[in-house]
């Protein structure tokens, strides 16, 4: 007899976060991004989505999309030829200037400097 496939078994929360992690994928470039949208995908009340991504990462839903903004961001610069405002759009920041105060407060750099120490 052949021997079985290993039994995949994912906990609710890795369901969970692999779910909402989709959800900012396909969303990303959403300005209108935001915890009713996100919980309603999800299926939860504003409450229950709020409560459960803060114990399972330390942020608020706010907080929680801004990081993937960012980080996803962070990763365009690296990796592709994209403008500076190019990237603020795709990762739902309408606002350029704001997008490049932003990411010099997370990052310690402008996003310039950041793309110069990844192409130097």
């Amino acid at each position: 007899m052949g021997q079985l496939p290993p039994l995949e078994i994912r906990s609710n929360e890795e369901l969970f976060m692999q779910k909402l992690v989709q959800l900012m994928n396909e969303n990303l470039d959403n300005f209108d991004l935001n915890i009713n949208f996100l919980a309603s995908e999800v299926g939860m009340s504003r409450t229950v989505f709020f409560n459960k991504l803060k114990s399972l990462t330390g942020f608020s839903p706010v907080e929680f999309v801004r990081e993937v903004r960012f980080e996803r961001a962070a990763e365009y610069i690296r990796e592709t030829p994209l403008t500076f405002s190019e990237i603020s759009y795709k990762v739902g920041i309408d606002d350029p200037r704001y997008f490049s105060r932003c990411f010099k407060q997370k990052f310690g750099k402008t996003p310039s400097e950041y793309r110069q120490q990844y192409n130097d």
